[in-house]
């Protein structure tokens, strides 16, 4: 309106003209389809063991198991820290840990020296773990895939042997004691163990 006298029939149609780029509608289509799920029809599909084998060995990257760990772990929840790092980066004065994470880190590093002693992972997890799940168990958090891992803690225990603790591991949010029990390296599942029943087929035709 503020362009053209809107009353102008004739302004306003040599102004159309002027832009038609900008009043064009878009092409638009119209169509019609069937969709079919793979998984419905499985029923009717008679494959030969070595067309399932073949499926199988196309898609092997499938069927990998992730590496795990079995650990333990001794814990210690660190308090709100009183500046941060993006505090500290602004102030331009360095990251300080609160009394009571510095507190709770000697509690960490003591543990460490106990273990060294000789004394019981598991005994000193249920004394003085702050994890009380955990705890109960003798800090025992079963199998963890490395991706599930927080990365810190991950680096660390990729380096360590059966059998054997950490020093103390600091991440965002605790001091943590780590005890390695077992490890399960990345592996290809057997066809044997995803052939039983049809599953691997399904699990093909998901894909």
């Amino acid at each position: 309106v503020s362009k053209v006298d809107a009353s102008d029939e004739a302004k306003l149609q040599e102004f159309l003209k002027s832009r038609t780029d900008q009043y064009m509608r878009p092409r638009t289509v119209r169509y019609s389809y069937v969709k079919f799920e793979p998984s419905e029809f499985l029923s009717r599909v008679d494959l030969a063991e070595e067309d399932v084998r073949e499926l199988y060995e196309q898609k092997q990257s499938q069927f990998y198991e992730p590496k795990q760990y079995k650990l333990r772990q001794i814990a210690f929840e660190k308090a709100k820290e009183e500046n941060s790092a993006l505090e500290a980066m602004v102030s331009g004065s360095e990251k300080k840990d609160s009394p009571s994470n510095t507190a709770k880190k000697e509690l960490a590093k003591d543990v460490v020296e106990r273990l060294k002693k000789g004394e019981d992972f598991g005994e000193l997890a249920k004394k003085l773990s702050e994890d009380k799940t955990s705890a109960q168990s003798g800090g025992e958090v079963g199998w963890i895939a490395s991706a599930d891992l927080d990365p810190i803690v991950r680096e660390i225990v990729d380096r360590m042997d059966t059998g054997k603790y950490s020093d103390v591991i600091e991440t965002d949010s605790r001091f943590l004691v780590t005890f390695l029990d077992e490890v399960k390296d990345r592996k290809l599942k057997a066809f044997d163990e995803v052939r039983p029943g049809d599953a691997l087929i399904g699990t093909l035709a998901a894909l």
